[in-house]
């Protein structure tokens, strides 16, 4: 599942709180990483393995007001729990790493969190068919746009004669061939209209005013035998 930065997660209501294990804690203290600890605004209850020079220690909260290196935000640190319901679940992934599960007082699952490894909580956005993989989304696609603007080129061309029509039509064909291959190279989604609309705008005006008059010439002169 894809993974976006949440630093900005902020709790709605009370903080929620948390549990290591994966039935209800029956203590009122936990340990968190700091990360975790921050965006949720928990009281901090113990230092942990930080120690006490670390963190300001003049109130449970003084510590939301300081600034923590990556690896300090990854440390676990003992928090006290709210006491409105909510908790994070701590589980483990098919990795075996650890990931937390946040709850709200009703016991319904709000979000999935991650510590990256700059310190950074991440959120794990599931997608809609309960987390499972979107095969279309390393399909080809092309837009409404791109179909519209390929029919008016055509058509405009099929007005002015079979050679235009022709002409202009493999020249969309090319170009969108040559788009597949830009696509294969830079592995990003590319604009379809640029390549195709230019070949085929070239390819028009020179069969319009130098291949239909010659083709015109062709058939006034009379017929040719071999």
């Amino acid at each position: 599942s894809p993974l976006h930065e949440s630093q900005h997660v902020q709790s709605k209501g009370s903080a929620t709180l948390a549990s290591l294990p994966m039935h209800a804690p029956t203590s009122r203290t936990i340990s968190l990483p700091l990360a975790i600890a921050k965006i949720y605004k928990l009281p901090l209850a113990s230092p942990g393995s930080l120690g006490a020079s670390s963190l300001d220690t003049s109130s449970q909260t003084a510590y939301l007001e300081q600034e923590f290196s990556a690896a300090e935000l990854q440390t676990y640190v003992q928090v006290k729990l709210p006491g409105n319901g909510g908790r994070i679940e701590r589980t483990l992934n098919k990795k075996g790493e650890p990931q937390y599960v946040v709850y709200n007082k009703d016991g319904e699952e709000k979000r999935t969190l991650v510590v990256g490894k700059e310190g950074t909580v991440l959120e794990i956005v599931q997608n809609e068919d309960y987390g499972k993989p979107d095969l279309s989304d390393n399909t080809i696609k092309l837009g409404l746009g791109d179909f519209i603007f390929y029919s008016v080129l055509v058509s405009k061309a099929a007005g002015s004669g079979f050679a235009a029509f022709i002409a202009c039509f493999m020249s969309i064909l090319t170009g969108l061939g040559g788009t597949l291959v830009l696509l294969a190279v830079y592995h990003h989604a590319l604009p379809a209209l640029p390549i195709s609309i230019f070949l085929a705008v070239i390819m028009f005006v020179l069969t319009y005013y130098c291949m239909e008059p010659w083709i015109q010439e062709l058939w006034r002169a009379g017929p040719y035998y071999v």
